[in-house]
């Protein structure tokens, strides 16, 4: 009994002693001090609504009061106790109207917003998104798994309840993208909001990421996923067996397949075969170039427009390349070209300018049907378009083929193809040669026409 009441004794002492120490800690950081340091005349918004942290290494303290910041400023009223939140200051030409929101950064908006003590500015946007139509599915999503991880936070089991029919509409909407002989989803780069990764811009068979490329992508399958986990969730909150079931049965069926199960990638060539491998568009690698343009074409016709006007320049590009050769050629595939005396071969491609810092990539894939193609010829040629008519390249095969071997390449059982990466660095565009120990970039700016 004695031995009880010392240990009873020595865990109440614990716990006041624990006690102390938080309260210690409680009153070392000085909200209103950081509040003034970082927010000045509009402290007091951030004192109500944000919580406060303090590092010992300044530079992350300073990105995470920025991150605040930056947040407020996004943060638009649009009516009595109406707000949502943008994905850029300014508007653009991309946003929905009329309050400029874009439904592919909500989830994010919504995970990092959850902890502002006004509930105002996240209730809006979520009832924005479910209950005004904001959630257009232009891009994949997952704003139903944000708005339940926001309800893990603020406990409003009211709130979040009303948003489950909504909820259910929208995740069914996405059956135009599934394919239910596989249990997943599928989208092309641009409506995944992915279009500047290097596994897009291969997706797309090296034409860029804002074109085609449909694909089964672990992205809008996570968020499938989350949003289904979501719904069962809430739905088991109002007592709705029969939905719970429904959803629960769904995420599994998505978390069973390949795509979704953790790999560790110790090269990117891996991941990009993953996706690439996936692809709808290069599923059709067997029939003819310029059938799969027509398909890539009417599928995409299906898709959201694109931010941006895809390249087509294809023709102002032949038209110089005849000139410079005096060679009138004659469209074979969708980038394979030959005289009528079959004297002369070309492979013609395209491709945008893609930024990265102050410079310019354009990025193209060589395959091995390409250059056996080209093999046949007594004359041969390999050209890119980078960007526009004004920067096309020739290279006569023979010149081209050496480069080849120092290239990265994608490769399995079914198909091989070189990654062909042009760099533009002020006036001058050089050839990636990532396998070259000696010369990595390879000045091509000669071949110029």
């Amino acid at each position: 009994m004695n031995l009880k009441r010392e240990n009873l004794t020595a865990f109440l002492s614990a716990i006041f002693f624990l006690c102390t120490i938080c309260e210690t800690y409680a009153q070392v950081l000085d909200r209103n001090k950081l509040a003034k340091e970082y927010y000045h005349e509009n402290a007091q918004w951030f004192l109500d609504n944000t919580p406060f942290f303090e590092c010992s290494d300044k530079q992350i303290e300073q990105v995470y009061y920025y991150r605040w910041e930056m947040y407020k400023a996004h943060i638009r009223n649009v009516g009595q106790n109406q707000y949502v939140i943008t994905e850029f200051i300014n508007d653009v030409s991309w946003d929905r109207d009329p309050y400029s929101t874009i439904n592919a950064a909500t989830m994010h908006h919504i995970y990092e917003g959850r902890w502002l003590k006004d509930n105002r500015f996240i209730d809006g946007y979520i009832n924005y998104m479910f209950q005004q139509g904001g959630n257009n599915r232009s891009y994949s999503e997952s704003v139903a798994d944000a708005a339940f991880a926001r309800y893990l936070v603020n406990a409003d089991s009211n709130f979040i309840m009303q948003q489950l029919d909504s909820m259910k509409y929208v995740y069914d909407k996405w059956s135009d993208h599934f394919d239910s002989s596989k249990h997943l989803y599928y989208v092309a780069a641009m409506p995944d909001a992915t279009e500047y990764t290097i596994a897009s811009i291969d997706a797309s068979n090296g034409t860029g990421g804002f074109d085609s490329g449909e694909a089964f992508r672990p992205t809008i399958n996570s968020y499938m996923y989350g949003n289904a986990i979501a719904i069962a969730r809430i739905a088991a909150m109002k007592g709705d067996a029969a939905t719970t079931q429904t959803y629960l049965r769904r995420a599994i069926e998505l978390k069973r397949n390949e795509l979704l199960k953790p790999k560790e990638y110790t090269r990117i060539d891996k991941l990009i075969e993953l996706i690439f491998l996936t692809s709808k568009d290069l599923k059709l690698d067997d029939q003819p170039e310029d059938e799969l343009e027509e398909i890539i074409q009417t599928k995409s016709s299906q898709a959201v427009e694109s931010r941006l006007t895809p390249v087509n320049f294809h023709d102002e590009c032949l038209i110089k390349i005849q000139q410079k050769l005096g060679i009138n050629f004659i469209k074979q595939t969708r980038v394979a070209y030959s005289d009528k005396e079959k004297s002369a071969g070309l492979i013609c491609a395209i491709s945008k300018a893609h930024k990265q810092g102050k410079f310019e990539k354009f990025w193209f894939a060589f395959h091995p049907h390409q250059r056996d193609f080209l093999k046949e010829f007594p004359k041969s040629y390999v050209s890119y378009g980078c960007g526009s008519a004004d920067n096309t390249f020739l290279i006569p095969f023979l010149e081209f083929e050496p480069f080849v071997k120092n290239m990265w390449t994608t490769e399995n059982e079914e198909r091989i193809y070189w990654h062909v990466v042009i760099h533009k660095r002020d006036n001058k565009f050089l050839l990636a040669q990532p396998r070259n120990e000696k010369q990595d970039l390879l000045d091509i700016t000669k071949y110029k026409i």
